[in-house]
């Protein structure tokens, strides 16, 4: 047993526990979330200064802005739930990883009055202060179903209770991620991300597919959650089971309301675009339908319908989590047995029907997990709500022979005697105990379960205060797990870091020392997670997406050519192993060649991408000085830097800052820096950074280099000074190709002083502080004249000078700045529908293309 945790509470719901890719692990509970960190995070700090490995998120609470006073619906339309329920959590879900910030998943979480929110953490993971509700998808179906022009049949006639229906929620489910690396996977990030979609079902039997955009997904152009609907279907309940007029119970529970469940398959790519199917249950049969995303485009195939399948009190409804060439397996729990249906992803049709009996169970399936580690054995974990230790079946293995029981149970399954005998030894039950299992989750590198699981009396009533409820969660090592393997797909730094960490407690030193364990694992990861295959990509490639306005294929070169490079990878795995087996060992060769190649990559850039900003002219310089540096270092001279190849001041005194060191800066007064691990400027300001959460390397944030991105957008431009009679998103601004950029004509963008020369044609100025924003808040709002600007020594800029140069700005715009003057720090920028306008520059195609620690692929926090 790896790691047990203790919980007071009861979980609120079956099927309550979800293992993230991130690796955190959420559990439902009455009153609200926990989320729960394993122990192997903290093995190596002090247990005095440990954070806490749980806390809670108030889910169930909505203030009246989230949740507006709702008038009592008619007979026809009553929902108990939406009406006077606890809103307690009713389902959970992880996202795929990639929606929140810094590319880490998002949580959905169902209550039980209908409403269907996404949560995530803008700061520290574990810091519950950072973790907030970000969007409520009821909001978006109610804007949507007003204005849509053809939403379908409804169950009822008047438009106010037809839109009441069509609001709520009743089930969901995430879309997986669209490319998880069939073919090749990756450590740490995605070449391509995809569209984050999430389907869900409301009170009308429709199934509404949407397309969740957060800060982190559009690349910063917007500043909040939002979700777009991408398409929605209605489906049509059996004509023949339906009662015109029902008066009786039964007729009445047999009405066609809602569909009770819904599942989305993995993605498959066939070609150039990615097959999934999404399945729903209707109160009969099961349908589903065929979805194909190409270009930016997502086409719905026709509703295929499995007769004969009722699983309306029943479920769940489950996917295997891989795709066997063009086939699918669904797995559907009816009252009485197992179904597996092969489905062929091209068209939904049913290929084989394999059938299970339960044992003759009554109660409810509350868990359900696979094991897909090894390709000739695939099994599928499930539990029962009270009666998993009462019936002999736990474990089925999938093949295509169908469904058989293997001969020996599972670990976690084996582990409940001893939950129900020391429950009975500590309250002197004599034996008259039960377990409820509340649910199973993988972990993300599928070769570990987390089961959930409370233990009460079964002869007597259970009272008490809610502090004395208890419940554990417990990880295990899967059964079929015969050693470290890693399985072909996406995976995160911080799951390969769970998985060999686990294995290290349980290895013998004795039969391979660790060092030669460390040299194995490594050309395992290698082997699995060796980045794209880029034999068919030439030079010449590279430089035509460097050229393309679309930003989107821009990142992707970049991260393919730099950020997933074969030698880096080498690098990059050397530490994090370094980490995990001798974390006080040296990887200062590592990093450095790291940086070398980051630093000589950027030289590579087309000129245009570094001339747009002073931001990214201040990267691509500063890699100059890396190069210089790490040469130097390679040959053992001894350089001293002179005054014209030092580009950065100190914030204090304004002295120079030479460059001696790849992660610490210091002036020649003595004022010490760290440095960025990407763009190698000091860090001279407070709540600019972020951090690598498993090496803990600093790095200016998304936000600090989107702010100066905007700066510089706000200072005037002529066909001179850019090659471009306007501004654009992403590109459109193509400044000389031939410029030169030298040391002396440009700036650090974490200065808040700047050394002034003759070719600076615009400069970063810091944000103003309260008091000067108050006293010159009338001048920030419509400046007189174009004044030019001067280095300040001790004060900061502020807001009017940022804007100082410009064009006289419209009222509009005015007003904006007026509003938001005590608020936002940040110049304006022009505002589209879509968000706001940012240039393809290279410090964004940087901070965006390494989205994970470069040097060890871990995620950052902050």
């Amino acid at each position: 047993m790896r790691d047990v945790t203790e919980l007071r509470c009861w979980p609120s719901c079956l099927h309550a526990i979800d293992w993230s890719h991130d690796g955190i692990i959420a559990l439902a509970s009455d009153e609200q979330v926990d989320l729960l960190f394993p122990k192997i995070w903290y093995q190596d700090a002090q247990e005095d200064i440990l954070p806490p490995r749980t806390f809670p998120l108030q889910v169930p609470w909505f203030t009246k802005e989230e949740l507006p006073f709702k008038e009592n619906a008619p007979n026809h339309t009553l929902s108990t739930g939406e009406e006077i329920s606890s809103s307690h959590p009713a389902c959970i879900s992880w996202s795929p990883p990639g929606l929140a910030k810094h590319r880490r998943c998002a949580l959905a979480a169902l209550t039980s009055n209908l409403v269907l929110s996404i949560w995530s953490s803008d700061a520290k993971l574990r810091d519950d202060l950072s973790w907030e509700r970000r969007l409520i998808i009821n909001d978006v179906l109610s804007d949507y179903f007003l204005s849509a022009r053809d939403a379908g049949c409804s169950l009822v006639t008047e438009f106010e209770e037809t839109h009441r229906l069509r609001k709520r929620v009743r089930a969901f489910a995430w879309a997986p991620s669209m490319y998880d690396g069939q073919s090749a996977g990756t450590m740490g990030t995605h070449l391509v991300w995809g569209q984050f979609l999430v389907a869900v079902t409301n009170d009308d039997n429709q199934v509404v597919v949407l397309n969740v955009n957060s800060p982190t997904s559009t690349l910063g152009v917007s500043e909040t959650w939002t979700a777009d609907v991408v398409n929605h279907f209605t489906v049509t309940p059996d004509t023949g089971s339906a009662v015109s007029d029902p008066d009786l119970f039964e007729e009445i529970m047999q009405q066609q309301r809602h569909l009770p469940h819904i599942a989305w398959s993995p993605w498959a790519e066939i070609k150039t675009s990615v097959h999934s199917v999404l399945a729903y249950a209707t109160n009969q049969d099961v349908r589903a339908r065929v979805i194909v995303h190409s270009s930016g485009s997502t086409e719905f195939g026709p509703e295929v319908v499995y007769p004969d399948i009722d699983i309306q009190y029943a479920g769940p409804m489950r996917w295997l989590p891989k795709v066997e060439g063009h086939t699918l397996k669904l797995l559907l729990f009816t009252n009485v047995e197992v179904v597996c249906l092969t489905i062929s992803i091209l068209d939904a049709s049913v290929l084989q029907k394999a059938t299970r009996h339960l044992d003759g169970r009554w109660d409810s399936i509350s868990g359900v997990a696979f094991d897909i580690q090894h390709e000739s054995c695939t099994q599928m974990h499930f539990s029962s709500f009270k009666s998993t230790y009462s019936y002999p079946t736990a474990l089925l293995e999938l093949s295509d022979a169908g469904l058989t029981v293997p001969a020996i149970a599972p670990a976690w399954y084996q582990d409940i005697n001893g939950y129900n005998t020391n429950f009975s030894v500590e309250h002197d039950l004599r034996g008259n105990v039960y377990t409820k299992m509340w649910g199973l989750s993988t972990s993300p590198l599928g070769d570990f379960l987390a089961s959930c699981h409370a233990v009460h009396p079964s002869d007597e009533f259970e009272y008490g205060p809610p502090a004395y409820r208890h419940t554990k969660v417990t990880i295990r090592a899967m059964d079929s797990s015969d050693g470290l393997s890693f399985i072909a797909r996406n995976v995160s730094a911080e799951g390969i870091m769970f998985s060999v960490k686990n294995w290290i407690e349980d290895h013998d030193e004795q039969n391979e020392p660790l060092p030669v364990a460390q040299d194995r694992i490594k050309k395992q990861l290698l082997d699995v997670y060796g980045g794209p295959n880029k034999q068919s990509d030439g030079d010449g490639a590279s430089i035509d997406a460097y050229m393309s306005t679309d930003i989107w294929t821009v990142l992707t070169a970049f991260k393919k050519n730099v950020f997933l490079d074969r030698n880096t990878l080498k690098d990059r795995y050397d530490i994090l192993l370094s980490i995990i087996f001798t974390p006080s060992a040296s990887t200062d060769l590592s990093r450095f060649m790291i940086a070398f190649r980051l630093a000589t990559a950027l030289q590579t850039l087309p000129p245009h991408l570094a001339a747009i900003t002073v931001c990214s002219k201040s990267i691509l310089v500063q890699s100059r000085q890396v190069l210089r540096f790490i040469q130097d270092l390679s040959s053992d001279t001894d350089t001293t830097y002179s005054q014209s190849e030092t580009i950065e001041t100190c914030g204090f005194c304004g002295a120079l800052i030479p460059f001696t060191s790849l992660t610490t800066a210091a002036c020649t007064n003595g004022h010490q820096f760290l440095r960025c691990g990407l763009s190698f400027l000091a860090i001279q300001l407070p709540g600019v950074t972020k951090h690598c959460g498993i090496c803990n390397t600093p790095f200016l944030s998304d936000e600090f280099v989107i702010e100066h991105e905007e700066i510089v957008k706000m200072a005037p431009s002529t066909p001179e000074q850019t090659g471009s009679d306007g501004e654009g998103d992403g590109g459109s601004v193509q400044p000389d190709v031939e410029t030169d950029i030298t040391p002396e004509e440009t700036v650090a963008s974490t200065e808040p002083q700047v050394e002034e020369t003759q070719e600076i044609e615009y400069t970063v100025e810091p944000s103003p502080t309260l008091e000067e924003e108050e006293e010159e808040e009338e001048n920030s709002i419509v400046p007189e004249s174009p004044k030019p600007t001067t280095p300040r020594t001790g004060t900061p800029a502020d807001e009017a000078d940022m804007i100082d140069g410009s064009e006289e700005l419209s009222e509009s715009t005015a007003i904006a700045i007026r509003d938001e003057t005590n608020e936002r720090r940040t110049p304006m920028v022009p505002q589209k529908d879509a968000g706001r306008e940012l240039p393809l520059s290279l410090a964004r195609v940087l901070f965006l293309a390494c989205d994970a620690c470069i040097y060890c692929g871990g995620k950052y926090s902050g």
